[in-house]
Protein backbone atom coordinates (compact mmCIF):
# COMPACT_ATOMS: atom_id res chain seq x y z
CA UNK A 1 0.00 0.00 0.00
CA UNK A 2 3.09 2.52 1.58
CA UNK A 3 4.36 1.97 -2.33
CA UNK A 4 1.50 2.38 -4.33
CA UNK A 5 0.89 5.76 -2.82
CA UNK A 6 4.41 6.74 -3.35
CA UNK A 7 3.94 5.79 -6.49
CA UNK A 8 1.09 8.14 -6.74
CA UNK A 9 3.01 11.05 -4.93
CA UNK A 10 5.45 11.20 -7.90
CA UNK A 11 3.25 10.88 -10.42
CA UNK A 12 1.47 13.92 -9.14
CA UNK A 13 4.70 15.79 -9.27
CA UNK A 14 5.45 14.82 -12.68
CA UNK A 15 2.16 16.41 -13.69
CA UNK A 16 2.40 19.51 -11.26
CA UNK A 17 5.88 20.25 -13.29
CA UNK A 18 4.27 19.96 -16.76
CA UNK A 19 1.08 21.70 -16.56
CA UNK A 20 3.55 24.34 -14.18
CA UNK A 21 11.70 29.99 -9.97
CA UNK A 22 14.37 30.01 -7.40
CA UNK A 23 17.95 29.89 -7.96
CA UNK A 24 18.46 26.09 -9.74
CA UNK A 25 20.23 23.14 -8.11
CA UNK A 26 22.68 21.98 -10.76
CA UNK A 27 23.31 17.96 -9.52
CA UNK A 28 24.46 15.89 -11.58
CA UNK A 29 24.67 15.47 -15.93
CA UNK A 30 21.90 15.19 -18.44
CA UNK A 31 21.72 11.87 -20.26
CA UNK A 32 21.22 13.77 -23.64
CA UNK A 33 22.27 16.77 -25.31
CA UNK A 34 19.47 19.44 -27.07
CA UNK A 35 20.09 22.17 -29.01
CA UNK A 36 20.24 24.07 -32.25
CA UNK A 37 21.57 21.18 -35.27
CA UNK A 38 23.95 22.47 -38.20
CA UNK A 39 21.34 22.46 -40.41
CA UNK A 40 19.48 25.42 -41.35
CA UNK A 41 16.30 26.68 -39.69
CA UNK A 42 12.71 26.19 -41.25
CA UNK A 43 10.95 29.75 -41.86
CA UNK A 44 7.49 30.38 -40.62
CA UNK A 45 6.20 32.27 -43.01
CA UNK A 46 2.29 32.38 -42.41
CA UNK A 47 -0.24 31.12 -39.64
CA UNK A 48 -0.56 27.96 -41.66
CA UNK A 49 3.16 27.57 -41.26
CA UNK A 50 2.05 27.68 -37.20
CA UNK A 51 -0.07 25.41 -37.51
CA UNK A 52 2.07 23.04 -39.79
CA UNK A 53 4.57 23.34 -36.41
CA UNK A 54 1.80 22.63 -33.92
CA UNK A 55 1.05 19.38 -35.72
CA UNK A 56 4.43 18.45 -35.93
CA UNK A 57 4.57 18.91 -31.87
CA UNK A 58 1.29 16.35 -32.11
CA UNK A 59 2.77 14.02 -34.69
CA UNK A 60 6.16 13.52 -32.71
CA UNK A 61 4.19 13.34 -29.29
CA UNK A 62 2.42 10.01 -30.98
CA UNK A 63 5.81 8.28 -32.12
CA UNK A 64 7.27 8.74 -28.74
CA UNK A 65 3.98 7.72 -27.29
CA UNK A 66 4.59 5.10 -24.38
CA UNK A 67 3.73 2.01 -26.00
CA UNK A 68 5.49 -1.26 -23.99
CA UNK A 69 3.30 -3.91 -25.66
CA UNK A 70 5.16 -2.66 -28.75
CA UNK A 71 8.00 -0.77 -28.38
CA UNK A 72 9.85 0.81 -31.13
CA UNK A 73 13.22 0.54 -31.99
CA UNK A 74 15.75 2.83 -29.21
CA UNK A 75 16.72 6.15 -30.67
CA UNK A 76 19.86 6.68 -32.65
CA UNK A 77 22.57 8.90 -31.14
CA UNK A 78 21.91 11.54 -32.78
CA UNK A 79 18.09 12.36 -33.96
CA UNK A 80 16.44 15.33 -36.10
CA UNK A 81 17.96 18.08 -38.31
CA UNK A 82 16.53 17.02 -41.83
CA UNK A 83 15.20 19.49 -44.09
CA UNK A 84 11.85 19.02 -45.63
CA UNK A 85 10.43 22.58 -46.29
CA UNK A 86 7.25 20.65 -46.33
CA UNK A 87 7.16 18.24 -43.43
CA UNK A 88 8.70 19.95 -40.14
CA UNK A 89 10.35 17.41 -38.56
CA UNK A 90 12.01 18.81 -35.23
CA UNK A 91 11.72 21.71 -32.86
CA UNK A 92 12.00 23.70 -30.25
CA UNK A 93 9.44 25.29 -28.04
CA UNK A 94 9.65 27.67 -25.04
CA UNK A 95 7.00 28.61 -23.15
CA UNK A 96 6.66 31.41 -20.05
CA UNK A 97 3.37 31.43 -17.94
CA UNK A 98 2.14 33.71 -15.63
CA UNK A 99 -2.09 32.50 -13.95
CA UNK A 100 -2.96 34.66 -11.62
CA UNK A 101 -6.83 34.51 -10.13
CA UNK A 102 -8.93 35.41 -6.90
CA UNK A 103 -12.64 34.47 -6.11
CA UNK A 104 -14.25 35.54 -3.22
CA UNK A 105 -17.92 35.43 -2.61
CA UNK A 106 -20.79 35.89 0.49
CA UNK A 107 -23.95 33.87 0.51
CA UNK A 108 -27.07 33.48 2.84
CA UNK A 109 -29.19 30.23 2.77
CA UNK A 110 -31.52 29.15 5.54
CA UNK A 111 -30.48 30.41 8.81
CA UNK A 112 -26.98 29.90 7.29
CA UNK A 113 -24.20 32.97 6.52
CA UNK A 114 -20.96 31.77 4.69
CA UNK A 115 -18.04 34.05 2.96
CA UNK A 116 -15.22 32.42 1.45
CA UNK A 117 -11.98 33.80 -0.85
CA UNK A 118 -9.52 32.20 -2.70
CA UNK A 119 -6.49 32.62 -4.57
CA UNK A 120 -3.84 31.80 -6.90
CA UNK A 121 -0.68 32.08 -8.60
CA UNK A 122 1.30 29.67 -11.12
CA UNK A 123 4.48 30.45 -12.54
CA UNK A 124 5.93 28.56 -15.00
CA UNK A 125 8.85 28.03 -17.42
CA UNK A 126 8.99 25.20 -19.82
CA UNK A 127 11.15 24.11 -22.68
CA UNK A 128 10.42 21.49 -24.92
CA UNK A 129 12.88 19.89 -27.45
CA UNK A 130 11.34 17.13 -30.10
CA UNK A 131 12.74 14.94 -32.80
CA UNK A 132 11.18 12.08 -34.66
CA UNK A 133 12.31 9.82 -31.65
CA UNK A 134 12.49 11.56 -28.17
CA UNK A 135 11.12 14.63 -26.62
CA UNK A 136 13.30 16.26 -23.80
CA UNK A 137 11.75 18.77 -21.19
CA UNK A 138 13.10 21.23 -18.68
CA UNK A 139 10.47 22.67 -16.70
CA UNK A 140 10.46 25.07 -13.39
CA UNK A 141 7.97 27.11 -11.49
CA UNK A 142 6.30 27.86 -8.87
CA UNK A 143 2.98 27.88 -7.18
CA UNK A 144 1.51 29.75 -4.60
CA UNK A 145 -2.50 29.30 -3.14
CA UNK A 146 -4.51 30.37 -0.18
CA UNK A 147 -7.98 29.60 0.88
CA UNK A 148 -10.71 31.36 3.80
CA UNK A 149 -14.26 29.90 5.00
CA UNK A 150 -16.13 31.79 7.24
CA UNK A 151 -19.53 29.66 8.16
CA UNK A 152 -22.49 31.09 10.81
CA UNK A 153 -25.91 28.66 11.35
CA UNK A 154 -27.89 29.80 13.96
CA UNK A 155 -30.76 27.64 15.03
CA UNK A 156 -33.61 27.38 17.36
CA UNK A 157 -31.29 27.30 20.71
CA UNK A 158 -27.42 27.00 19.15
CA UNK A 159 -25.32 28.80 16.88
CA UNK A 160 -21.95 27.19 15.13
CA UNK A 161 -19.19 29.13 13.74
CA UNK A 162 -16.61 27.18 11.45
CA UNK A 163 -13.67 28.81 10.02
CA UNK A 164 -10.82 27.71 8.17
CA UNK A 165 -7.95 28.66 6.02
CA UNK A 166 -4.95 27.16 4.54
CA UNK A 167 -1.95 28.13 2.74
CA UNK A 168 0.39 26.36 0.45
CA UNK A 169 2.93 26.83 -1.70
CA UNK A 170 5.24 24.75 -3.95
CA UNK A 171 7.99 25.39 -5.79
CA UNK A 172 10.33 22.81 -8.05
CA UNK A 173 12.77 22.26 -10.86
CA UNK A 174 12.68 19.11 -13.25
CA UNK A 175 14.04 17.50 -16.46
CA UNK A 176 12.42 14.73 -18.34
CA UNK A 177 13.55 12.57 -21.61
CA UNK A 178 11.16 10.51 -23.03
CA UNK A 179 10.97 7.77 -25.77
CA UNK A 180 8.87 4.87 -26.74
CA UNK A 181 11.25 2.93 -24.55
CA UNK A 182 12.65 5.05 -22.21
CA UNK A 183 11.24 7.55 -19.54
CA UNK A 184 13.65 9.55 -17.50
CA UNK A 185 13.26 12.45 -14.97
CA UNK A 186 15.31 14.59 -12.86
CA UNK A 187 14.48 16.27 -9.67
CA UNK A 188 16.71 19.73 -9.56
CA UNK A 189 14.48 21.40 -6.83
CA UNK A 190 11.38 20.93 -5.10
CA UNK A 191 10.14 22.78 -2.03
CA UNK A 192 6.56 22.48 -0.23
CA UNK A 193 4.95 24.03 2.40
CA UNK A 194 1.89 23.93 4.28
CA UNK A 195 -0.37 25.96 6.95
CA UNK A 196 -3.89 24.58 7.80
CA UNK A 197 -6.07 25.85 10.75
CA UNK A 198 -9.71 25.11 11.43
CA UNK A 199 -11.67 26.45 14.60
CA UNK A 200 -14.99 25.53 15.64
CA UNK A 201 -16.98 27.42 18.08
CA UNK A 202 -20.16 25.93 19.39
CA UNK A 203 -23.13 28.05 21.90
CA UNK A 204 -25.93 26.53 23.96
CA UNK A 205 -27.87 29.64 24.10
CA UNK A 206 -30.20 28.58 26.65
CA UNK A 207 -27.53 27.97 29.19
CA UNK A 208 -25.02 30.38 27.05
CA UNK A 209 -22.77 26.92 27.21
CA UNK A 210 -19.68 27.27 24.93
CA UNK A 211 -17.90 24.79 23.13
CA UNK A 212 -14.66 25.85 20.87
CA UNK A 213 -12.20 23.40 19.24
CA UNK A 214 -8.82 24.40 17.64
CA UNK A 215 -6.82 22.46 14.74
CA UNK A 216 -3.99 23.27 13.28
CA UNK A 217 -1.42 21.75 10.39
CA UNK A 218 1.91 23.36 9.83
CA UNK A 219 5.00 22.55 8.13
CA UNK A 220 5.84 19.56 5.61
CA UNK A 221 3.39 16.92 4.77
CA UNK A 222 5.13 13.65 5.60
CA UNK A 223 4.51 11.68 1.87
CA UNK A 224 4.93 14.73 0.21
CA UNK A 225 8.87 14.73 1.89
CA UNK A 226 9.47 11.81 -0.24
CA UNK A 227 10.36 14.62 -3.08
CA UNK A 228 13.65 15.65 -1.24
CA UNK A 229 14.99 12.63 -1.89
CA UNK A 230 14.43 12.38 -5.18
CA UNK A 231 16.87 15.57 -6.07
CA UNK A 232 19.27 15.35 -7.45
CA UNK A 233 19.93 11.99 -9.57
CA UNK A 234 18.89 11.07 -12.72
CA UNK A 235 15.82 8.46 -12.35
CA UNK A 236 14.67 5.57 -14.89
CA UNK A 237 10.92 5.06 -14.22
CA UNK A 238 10.69 3.05 -17.40
CA UNK A 239 9.49 0.24 -14.80
CA UNK A 240 7.36 2.30 -12.95
CA UNK A 241 4.03 1.98 -14.84
CA UNK A 242 2.36 4.56 -12.78
CA UNK A 243 5.16 7.28 -13.25
CA UNK A 244 6.22 6.44 -16.80
CA UNK A 245 2.00 6.27 -18.20
CA UNK A 246 1.57 9.69 -15.88
CA UNK A 247 4.56 11.32 -17.78
CA UNK A 248 3.42 10.51 -21.03
CA UNK A 249 -0.25 11.48 -20.30
CA UNK A 250 0.58 14.51 -19.39
CA UNK A 251 2.88 14.75 -22.15
CA UNK A 252 -0.40 14.29 -24.55
CA UNK A 253 -2.30 16.71 -22.86
CA UNK A 254 0.08 19.20 -23.62
CA UNK A 255 0.21 18.64 -26.89
CA UNK A 256 -3.52 18.51 -27.11
CA UNK A 257 -4.01 21.92 -25.34
CA UNK A 258 -1.91 23.77 -28.71
CA UNK A 259 -3.64 21.27 -31.22
CA UNK A 260 -6.46 23.35 -30.16
CA UNK A 261 -4.72 26.10 -31.24
CA UNK A 262 -3.83 24.83 -34.60
CA UNK A 263 -7.43 23.71 -35.07
CA UNK A 264 -8.22 27.59 -34.45
CA UNK A 265 -6.29 28.38 -36.98
CA UNK A 266 -7.46 26.07 -39.62
CA UNK A 267 -11.42 27.02 -38.85
CA UNK A 268 -9.70 30.80 -39.09
CA UNK A 269 -8.12 30.48 -42.72
CA UNK A 270 -11.46 27.94 -43.85
CA UNK A 271 -13.65 30.98 -42.84
CA UNK A 272 -12.05 33.81 -44.45
CA UNK A 273 -15.71 35.63 -44.24
CA UNK A 274 -15.86 35.30 -40.37
CA UNK A 275 -13.27 37.91 -39.65
CA UNK A 276 -11.56 35.74 -37.16
CA UNK A 277 -8.06 37.42 -38.05
CA UNK A 278 -7.13 41.45 -37.65
CA UNK A 279 -3.77 41.62 -39.11
CA UNK A 280 -1.07 44.42 -38.43
CA UNK A 281 2.13 44.04 -40.46
CA UNK A 282 3.13 40.46 -39.39
CA UNK A 283 0.89 40.19 -36.64
CA UNK A 284 -2.41 38.32 -36.91
CA UNK A 285 -4.77 39.09 -33.80
CA UNK A 286 -7.91 36.91 -33.33
CA UNK A 287 -10.77 38.79 -33.39
CA UNK A 288 -12.99 39.75 -30.17
CA UNK A 289 -15.97 37.68 -30.85
CA UNK A 290 -13.81 34.74 -32.69
CA UNK A 291 -11.78 35.14 -29.36
CA UNK A 292 -14.36 34.14 -27.15
CA UNK A 293 -15.85 31.50 -29.39
CA UNK A 294 -12.10 30.07 -29.39
CA UNK A 295 -11.49 29.98 -26.10
CA UNK A 296 -15.20 28.56 -25.13
CA UNK A 297 -16.26 31.51 -22.95
CA UNK A 298 -19.99 31.63 -22.54
CA UNK A 299 -21.71 35.07 -23.05
CA UNK A 300 -21.74 35.87 -19.19
CA UNK A 301 -18.02 35.32 -19.21
CA UNK A 302 -17.06 36.67 -22.72
CA UNK A 303 -18.61 40.35 -21.50
CA UNK A 304 -16.06 40.17 -18.26
CA UNK A 305 -13.33 39.15 -20.54
CA UNK A 306 -10.48 41.35 -22.31
CA UNK A 307 -7.10 40.33 -24.24
CA UNK A 308 -5.93 39.25 -27.16
CA UNK A 309 -4.42 35.97 -28.86
CA UNK A 310 -1.92 36.77 -31.41
CA UNK A 311 0.65 34.88 -33.78
CA UNK A 312 3.65 37.21 -34.72
CA UNK A 313 5.18 36.68 -37.48
CA UNK A 314 8.01 39.44 -37.61
CA UNK A 315 11.24 36.84 -36.67
CA UNK A 316 10.54 33.81 -39.36
CA UNK A 317 12.34 31.15 -37.77
CA UNK A 318 11.05 31.91 -34.15
CA UNK A 319 7.58 32.57 -34.44
CA UNK A 320 5.61 33.49 -31.16
CA UNK A 321 1.98 32.59 -29.91
CA UNK A 322 0.52 35.22 -27.21
CA UNK A 323 -2.13 35.26 -24.81
CA UNK A 324 -2.79 38.25 -22.24
CA UNK A 325 -6.46 37.05 -20.95
CA UNK A 326 -8.16 38.83 -18.04
CA UNK A 327 -11.70 38.49 -16.42
CA UNK A 328 -13.20 40.45 -13.93
CA UNK A 329 -16.49 39.17 -13.69
CA UNK A 330 -19.31 40.23 -10.24
CA UNK A 331 -22.39 38.58 -9.19
CA UNK A 332 -24.82 39.78 -7.22
CA UNK A 333 -29.06 38.37 -6.36
CA UNK A 334 -29.94 39.46 -3.17
CA UNK A 335 -27.83 39.08 -0.30
CA UNK A 336 -25.68 36.87 -2.47
CA UNK A 337 -22.77 37.82 -4.92
CA UNK A 338 -19.22 36.29 -5.86
CA UNK A 339 -16.35 37.62 -7.42
CA UNK A 340 -13.92 36.25 -9.81
CA UNK A 341 -10.46 38.18 -10.83
CA UNK A 342 -8.69 35.92 -13.24
CA UNK A 343 -5.08 36.66 -15.30
CA UNK A 344 -3.67 34.76 -17.93
CA UNK A 345 -0.07 35.87 -19.70
CA UNK A 346 1.52 32.93 -22.14
CA UNK A 347 4.46 33.53 -24.27
CA UNK A 348 5.01 30.62 -26.62
CA UNK A 349 7.89 30.96 -28.70
CA UNK A 350 8.90 28.08 -31.86
CA UNK A 351 12.60 27.85 -32.70
CA UNK A 352 15.05 25.64 -34.53
CA UNK A 353 12.15 23.86 -36.45
CA UNK A 354 13.82 21.23 -38.81
CA UNK A 355 17.24 21.93 -36.89
CA UNK A 356 16.42 20.86 -33.41
CA UNK A 357 18.83 17.78 -32.60
CA UNK A 358 18.34 15.33 -29.14
CA UNK A 359 22.18 13.48 -28.74
CA UNK A 360 21.73 10.67 -26.05
CA UNK A 361 25.45 11.02 -23.74
CA UNK A 362 26.55 8.62 -21.01
CA UNK A 363 25.71 8.99 -17.37
CA UNK A 364 24.70 7.45 -14.30
CA UNK A 365 20.87 6.92 -13.69
CA UNK A 366 19.16 5.06 -10.78
CA UNK A 367 16.43 2.31 -11.00
CA UNK A 368 13.76 4.02 -9.53
CA UNK A 369 11.78 0.98 -9.16
CA UNK A 370 14.83 -0.90 -7.37
CA UNK A 371 15.37 2.14 -5.50
CA UNK A 372 11.67 1.95 -4.19
CA UNK A 373 12.56 -1.74 -3.42
CA UNK A 374 14.96 -1.48 -1.65
CA UNK A 375 13.26 0.39 0.80
CA UNK A 376 15.10 3.75 0.30
CA UNK A 377 11.86 5.38 -0.09
CA UNK A 378 10.91 4.95 3.56
CA UNK A 379 9.48 8.42 4.84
Amino acid sequence: MKKTIIKRFIAMLICLSLLVFIVAVSMGSKPYVAGAGNGTNAEIKTVSDVKKVIDTIDDINEKVSFNKANPSAPPSAVTGGTESADVYSSFTFKETTALSQSYSSNQSYNNAKSNSSSNISFNRELTLYGTQTAIAYSAKGEITSSAYSHITQDRLTTTIITEESAVQNVSFEMDFYITQTKTFFRVNKWAYDYDYKRIYKYWDNTDHANDEEEETVSGKNSALSIFEKLVGPWWDATNVPEIATALHNVNTQNSSTLKTLGDTIVYAMENPNANCFEKDGDRYDLGKDFLFYALGLTNQYAESTKGSVSFDMSDSVCPSIKMDLTCDHNTASGDNDAYLIYHLYDDMKFSNINNTIIKEVDTEIKDLKAWMIEGDSNV
